[in-house]
C-alpha cells in the first residue's frame, strides 16, 4: 500500500552529516518507522543499495561480501542489516582503510542483536542514530491531535480512516508480541500473559512504573516483567524517564515513569480508536503527557540520561526536567491552557530552574505570572518553532 511522501529533512540531514564524519552510520528504530524509505532518499546509486530482505541483494553479499563492498565508492546502504551479522567484521576491515573511499549506512529493526554485534565489531568507527515515527516538525501544525491519537508510524498516521489505522496498529502489536519479544527474551510468557502485560504497560503510559503490580496482573514474577520491559525499551517502544536525584530536604519519589514512544500503540492496546474516545478516557492526561515528552525529547535531540522527572511525596511534581548547561529547565505538561499552580511554585523553590515552560494543547506563546517568575506557556503546535530558541537560550546541542 502506498502513502503520501512526508519529507523527513531533519533525520536525513543527520544521516548525511554522520556519513561525512564516520565510516559507518547505524540507523536504528522500531519496525515500520520509515527507515528503509528514508535510506532510499539518500541518493545512493541502485548498485550500492542492498536490501537484505531481497533475495537477490542478499545473494550478492552472501558469497564474498568483502570483495563486493571493497569496490564501492561513496555512500553504500545496507538495509535490514540484522539479517547478516557476519558483515560486521568485514565492515571493520573496510572502515580501517586509509582514506576509505566508501561510507556505509546500516539500518535495522530488531535492535538488541544488531546493536551488540555492530557495537563489538565497529567500536570507534560507527555512529548510531535512533529514529521513530513522525515528529511535529515533519507535519502540519493542525495535525497534532491526529499524531497523538494514531501515533507516528507512517502506515498508522497516514491511514485513510481512524478505523483502518487502529486495525493496522493492532496487527502491528501482535507481530511485536509474537515475533520480536518471544525471540529475544529467554523466559517465555504464553499468549494470554503477553497480551495482559502489553495492556498493563499501556495503562502505565505516562505514569510511575510499578513492576510488582504488573507482575500480579500478568501472573508472573517481577523479574520476568523486568526482562520484557527491558526488551520493550531496547526495541524502541517505550522510554524510562528516571527520577531526578537532587539534594533537597523533602522525600523524593524514586521510581521511573513509563512513556510509550508511540502513543498510537498504547491507544490501540487500550481500545482507543477515535479522538472523541481519547478525550473522554481516564488515561487522557497521562497519554498527552507521554506524547509531548516524547516529541520534545526527540525534537531537542537531548540524550535520555539528561532527561528526568521530579516528584516528592508531598505532591509537588514536574513532568520533565532537562539538565542544560545553564541549569535545570523544567516542563509542566497539561492539555488545557495552563496557570501557575502551588505545585509549580513548590518545584521552582526546590530546584531553582533556569526556566519553566508550561506546554499545552494550543498555538500561543505567552508569559505566565510576572517577569520574575520566568515561566512561559507554550502551545504544542508551536514546538518546532521554539526548539531552536530553547537550544540557543539554554545552550542545548543535539545528541
Amino acid at each position: 500500500m502506498s502513502y503520501p511522501i512526508v519529507p523527513r529533512s531533519r533525520l536525513r540531514n543527520l544521516i548525511e552529516e554522520s556519513a561525512c564524519q564516520w565510516p559507518v552510520t547505524l540507523l536504528l528504530g522500531p519496525r515500520q518507522c520509515g527507515k528503509s524509505h528514508l535510506s532510499r532518499q539518500l541518493g545512493v546509486s541502485p548498485g550500492q543499495y542492498f536490501d537484505l530482505e531481497d533475495m537477490v541483494d542478499e545473494a550478492r553479499l552472501r558469497l564474498n561480501p568483502q570483495a563486493v563492498l571493497a569496490e564501492m565508492r561513496g555512500l553504500v546502504v545496507i538495509d535490514e542489516a540484522q539479517r547478516m551479522p557476519e558483515l560486521m567484521p568485514v565492515l571493520r576491515v573496510l572502515a580501517d582503510r586509509s582514506l576509505s573511499p566508501a561510507r556505509f549506512v546500516l539500518t535495522g529493526s530488531v535492535a538488541p542483536p544488531l546493536r551488540q554485534t555492530a557495537g563489538e565489531s565497529l567500536a570507534g568507527r560507527m555512529n548510531t542514530i535512533e529514529m521513530s515515527g513522525f515528529t511535529l516538525d515533519e507535519l502540519e501544525a493542525q495535525n497534532v491531535s491526529r499524531l497523538w491519537l494514531r501515533g507516528g508510524l507512517p502506515p498508522a498516521y497516514l491511514a485513510e480512516t481512524d478505523d483502518f489505522s487502529a486495525k493496522w496498529r493492532r496487527q502491528y502489536i501482535r507481530h511485536v508480541l509474537d515475533a520480536d519479544l518471544n525471540q529475544l527474551v529467554d523466559t517465555k510468557l504464553d499468549t494470554s500473559q503477553l497480551q495482559r502485560m502489553a495492556r498493563a504497560l499501556a495503562h502505565y503510559n505516562g505514569q510511575v512504573w510499578n513492576e510488582s503490580e504488573v507482575a500480579q496482573v500478568v501472573g508472573t514474577t517481577p523479574r520476568t516483567i523486568r526482562r520484557y520491559m527491558d526488551m520493550f525499551w531496547r526495541l524502541f517502544h517505550v522510554r524510562r524517564l528516571e527520577p531526578l536525584h537532587v539534594n533537597v530536604t523533602k522525600r523524593l519519589r524514586k521510581a521511573p515513569k513509563l512513556l510509550f514512544r508511540d502513543c498510537g500503540i498504547a491507544h490501540a492496546l487500550l481500545g482507543i480508536d477515535t479522538l472523541a474516545t481519547l478525550q473522554s478516557h481516564p488515561r487522557m492526561g497521562a497519554s498527552w503527557e507521554a506524547f509531548v515528552v516524547d516529541q520534545l525529547i526527540r525534537l531537542l535531540g537531548v540524550p535520555e540520561d539528561r532527561c528526568t522527572h521530579y516528584a516528592v511525596h508531598s505532591g509537588a511534581e514536574m513532568d520533565l526536567v532537562i539538565e542544560a548547561p545553564d541549569g535545570l529547565v523544567c516542563f509542566e505538561i497539561k492539555y488545557a491552557p495552563p496557570s501557575i499552580t502551588q505545585s509549580m511554585r513548590a518545584v521552582i523553590a526546590d530546584l531553582k530552574p533556569a526556566a519553566v515552560y508550561a506546554l499545552y494543547m494550543g498555538d500561543k506563546d505567552y508569559p505566565l505570572g510576572t517577569e520574575d517568575d520566568n515561566i512561559r506557556a507554550v502551545g504544542v503546535q508551536q514546538l518546532p518553532q521554539f526548539v531552536e530558541m530553547w537550544r540557543e537560550k539554554h545552550r542545548l546541542h543535539a545528541a
